[in-house]
């Protein structure tokens, strides 16, 4: 099915073929309090690209699909002009959140299982739960999206153009897949899983930067380890982070006395951190190909090389 600001068509309405979405058939209305649209038990696939009035979708059974927006260009979430409330059944369900216009996209929760999608352009929002999983997919354009925090798992494709992602925290496992261009995503924090895969473009380099230069207490046991393309960053947050194929990888400490471990061979990524306040120690056991920086800032820090054999 597909619903517009103003109309409904799909789920059956002018076809035999459940699948099959006729625009000459469908539900016109306009002016109304509020719309209230109720899906089978079947595993169905809606597809929501505009709100004018209060709705709300109840999915019921079945392991169905929402789609949010459009991945066509112009297509996005601008278009959600009212709030929006999508419930998935007993089974789950995928959420899907689309946009081949250049996205400012907010990814929040409201509460533990109810999660929240904004797009800076609309004039409405949109909430949801009981979904297994949350996919974001972005155009060509330069595009920006933050997740404040998550209800669910998360998979994000910022697809092609210069792309900024900005992960304030996350309660459950998150990948993101940056796409060609010149992409950056900085972190904050990580309750969980953080998984990073860059594109490897000839010319064009992927940013990750840890930014926990506002926390005061200081980090034990991090960790920089890798080899070849894929490395990791772990100890600094409750989740481990790994990463491949990114270019530039960037840690910014806070004001505690942080201990930091680094051992890797990454083949082709430059890695910097910065110790901030506070009397660091950085213990250099292997490094890779790539440009290794340093920086103790202020206080009293330490650098220890360990060298085989010497």
């Amino acid at each position: 099915g597909r619903l517009e600001a103003n109309r409904l068509t799909g789920l059956g309405m002018g076809s035999v073929d459940q699948t099959a979405i006729d625009p000459d058939r469908g539900i016109g209305f306009d002016n109304v309090a509020s719309v209230d649209l109720v899906l089978g038990d079947g595993v169905d696939t809606l597809t929501v690209v505009g709100t004018s009035t209060s709705t709300r979708i109840d999915a019921r059974g079945g392991r169905d699909q929402i789609v949010l927006g459009d991945i066509a260009p112009g297509g996005g979430l601008a278009a959600i002009g009212a709030p929006l409330v999508v419930l998935a059944g007993a089974d789950g369900g995928d959420l899907a959140i689309s946009s081949g216009a250049r996205a400012d996209l907010t990814l929040d929760r409201v509460d533990s299982v109810r999660g929240r999608v904004t797009e800076a352009g609309a004039t409405g929002r949109v909430d949801f739960e009981g979904f297994s999983q949350i996919a974001v997919t972005l155009g060509g354009a330069d595009d920006a999206l933050r997740i404040v925090d998550t209800v669910t798992t998360v998979d994000v494709r910022t697809g092609g153009g210069a792309d900024a992602v900005t992960i304030d925290d996350i309660s459950h496992a998150v990948s993101v897949r940056l796409g060609p261009g010149a992409d950056s995503l900085v972190v904050r924090d990580a309750g969980a899983e953080l998984s990073v895969f860059g594109e490897g473009g000839a010319s064009d380099r992927d940013a990750l930067t840890l930014d926990l230069s506002v926390r005061t207490a200081a980090v034990t046991s991090g960790a920089v380890n890798g080899s070849g393309s894929a490395g990791s960053l772990t100890g600094f947050t409750a989740g481990a982070i790994a990463f491949d194929t990114v270019e530039d990888v960037s840690v910014l400490l806070g004001s505690g006395n942080d201990t930091v471990a680094i051992g890797h061979s990454l083949a082709a990524t430059d890695v910097a951190i910065e110790g901030g306040a506070g009397d660091d120690s950085f213990r250099v056991t292997a490094i890779g190909a790539g440009l290794t920086t340093l920086t103790g800032q202020d206080a009293f820090d330490t650098v220890t090389v360990v060298i085989p054999g010497v």
